[in-house]
């Protein structure tokens, strides 16, 4: 699976006494990125028939990024 930036950075403040402030902070940051991910790919998709973008971004983010959120 892919890591994407926001989990690097959570896997490097992990060991911080601040644990829980981060991963709150982590965990508002993951669905921040999931959107971005979902929309951008959504954007870069061809269109239905009726010029709307094909709603699929989310089945993308799932089957490259969901495998390894806990």
């Amino acid at each position: 699976m892919k890591q994407t930036a926001v989990e690097w950075l959570f896997n490097e403040l992990e060991l911080s006494q601040e644990y829980e402030y981060v991963k709150e902070i982590f965990d508002h940051a993951k669905e921040m990125e999931k959107e971005q991910i979902i929309k951008a790919y959504e954007t870069a998709m061809e269109t239905d028939i009726y010029n709307e973008p094909l709603k699929i971004g989310k089945d993308y983010y799932n089957k490259t990024f969901k495998q390894q959120e806990q």
